[in-house]
């Protein structure tokens, strides 16, 4: 017999929050979505500030996405799409393999993976 565990969007924003101070919790089509208004991200080396929408549930056929405010240009990041969410369009490359099962921070450390 498995055990599953329930975890609940506001236990794993609490976890986003200690790392990102500025995080918000948002909403759209009944998920619950973390608003990084400042992620700072590793683009091959450079630095990059920029807001980011980390969506923590199975979308378009992916089972976790990260949008981000603009495209990058890294090896991994590719077949970049733009999506329309919480009033504003955001962008998203093709990145397989960040699962549900990952705490928020994993998985965004997961999905910047991408642009190294």
């Amino acid at each position: 017999m498995r055990a599953f565990v329930l975890v609940s969007a506001a236990s794993e924003f609490e976890k986003l929050r200690v790392l990102f101070p500025d995080a918000q919790l948002l909403q759209e089509g009944g998920v619950d979505l973390a608003f990084l208004p400042r992620l700072v991200i590793d683009n091959q080396g450079n630095a990059v500030t920029m807001p980011a929408l980390l969506w923590p549930k199975a979308r378009d056929s992916y089972p976790t996405r990260l949008f981000l405010e603009r495209q990058l240009t890294a090896p991994q990041a590719k077949n970049w799409n733009s999506f329309g969410i919480c009033t504003r369009t955001w962008w998203a490359c093709s990145w397989h393999g960040v699962p549900e099962s990952l705490s928020w921070p994993e998985m965004i450390a997961n999905h910047l993976r991408a642009f190294k």
